[in-house]
């Protein structure tokens, strides 16, 4: 909810940057908070999508809510019935009426973050929606209208997944009436001391070196704005002045963490090979966005070769109780996550 000290133009300019690339963003951001029609916010991750649409929605002058969904959070079987709601006694575990995201939102606005992992059939569906306003809770005959307005954010490739047929192309038409940009930061360095300054309460009152902050600013910084934030918050557990030293550290052991990615099976098997628990190592970071489907299909699909092709020696290998291989088995369709796909 918007403080009632902050004006418009605070809001506004909490989309931090001095920069013609972030001005011009920051005009598109009030172009779009005073239009109706939906909203497409693209960039690379951390360059400040969500940001985007939160000031979009606090601006726009709306009265309902602003509800944000991770869209690749969300298992497949379940996203229609949660985003348009449903009856009771649907299915199973229906035991009472549900509203969904679109109505929560009524009057307000529905935030759909990485848009591209959307289900075939809910984009259909979406697409409907975004058109006419109109829905079916599932298992519901009854027609339901409600006034919500759509922003879809992506750090895909949208047209590429358009071409692969993975994202419907009228779809995208509809939801790019109003489409907003955001550049990565090495395209807009002037931005970063400020950025920087204005998160600088992650330090909590420590002082940066000057070569320090220049080290920073001259960085790549591949995980954007959110790079900057996780970074401080590191630094603002210790004590002292922050040295070079201290920020090339911090900064090597980030990069080494994004050149491993490529190997994140590998690694996350290994791990699982030593004893670990497959929800810490392997689970929670899928539901954090930080592991791709595929990634955790081939660990599984590693478990299960290793295992002779039975999936309850596989379980094991992995660090799943027996109590919990039913479990495994439910999260496995539900999340779209089989390895013989």
């Amino acid at each position: 909810m918007r403080k009632r000290h902050q004006s418009k133009k605070d809001i506004l300019n909490s989309f931090v940057g001095v920069s013609e690339i972030t001005k011009e963003i920051r005009e598109k951001i009030q172009e779009a908070a005073m239009e109706k029609d939906p909203v497409l916010i693209e960039g690379e991750s951390g360059v400040g999508k969500g940001l985007a649409a939160k000031i979009i929605h606090e601006i726009s002058g709306l009265k309902g809510k602003m509800i944000h969904v991770n869209c690749p959070s969300l298992p497949r079987e379940l996203f229609e019935s949660e985003l348009f709601g449903y009856r009771k006694g649907a299915f199973t575990g229906a035991v009472e009426d549900k509203k969904g995201f679109v109505e929560e939102a009524n009057k307000g606005t529905l935030f759909l973050d990485e848009i591209v992992d959307l289900p075939p059939n809910v984009q259909a569906k979406l697409l409907i929606f975004v058109e006419e306003g109109k829905y079916y809770r599932l298992g519901e005959p009854l027609e339901r209208k409600v006034n919500t307005r759509i922003i879809a954010a992506t750090n895909s490739d949208i047209k590429r997944a358009i071409k692969n047929r993975k994202f419907r192309e009228d779809l995208f038409f509809r939801l790019s009436v109003f489409e907003i940009r955001i550049p990565p930061l090495r395209q807009r360095k002037e931005d970063i001391e400020h950025i920087m300054n204005h998160y600088k309460k992650f330090l909590r009152g420590r002082k940066l070196e000057k070569e320090a902050m220049e080290y920073i600013i001259n960085h790549p910084l591949p995980g954007n704005v959110r790079q900057i934030i996780n970074l401080f918050k590191r630094l603002g557990v210790r004590k002292g002045i922050i040295t070079l030293e201290e920020v090339k550290s911090e900064l090597e052991r980030w990069s080494d963490l994004k050149e491993k990615k490529d190997n994140i099976v590998i690694l996350l098997w290994e791990r699982l090979k030593e004893g670990e628990d497959f929800w810490e190592v392997v689970w929670k970071p899928f539901l954090k966005r930080e592991l791709k489907r595929s990634e955790v299909r081939e660990i599984i699909r590693k478990a299960w070769v290793s295992s002779g092709g039975r999936m309850k020696k596989a379980v094991e290998l992995m660090g799943i109780k027996n109590s919990e291989y039913k479990k495994f088995l439910v999260y496995l369709k539900r999340y779209d996550l089989s390895p013989f796909r």
